[in-house]
């Protein structure tokens, strides 16, 4: 249980209005076909992801640079939101920002190293 939870119960029990143990953190559990499918849809739309990219702005693809930057901060961003996220569909949207920007970070290195 978070603290707020914790601080309410204790407040509870003192005032005599709550007799029992706290209860128990249950969050429903998603079963694992619903996990793999979100899974499954987070590398498809990271692949849409990139697809989107390379018709909108054909430039991340030609200047390394620009590549490196984008992906770096499709990295960043999608690790802001992984640390913030709550729910299933916020790590599997991060999911897909990860790759599409790891995408475009390791060719860009790799052709960059060889100058």
């Amino acid at each position: 249980m978070n603290r707020s939870i914790d601080q309410l119960w204790m407040t509870l029990h003192q005032a005599g209005l709550a007799e029992s143990a706290p209860p128990e953190n249950r969050t429903p559990a998603s079963p694992w076909y619903v996990k793999v499918l979100l899974a499954f849809s987070g590398w498809l739309a990271a692949f849409f992801l990139l697809g989107f990219i390379a018709m909108g702005a054909g430039l991340v693809f030609e200047n390394h640079a620009v590549a490196l930057i984008t992906g770096g901060l499709m990295i960043g961003g999608a690790f802001a939101v992984l640390r913030i996220a709550g729910n299933e569909f916020l790590e599997h949207l991060a999911l897909a920002v990860s790759l599409a920007g790891q995408a475009l970070v390791v060719p860009a290195a790799q052709e960059a190293s060889h100058v």
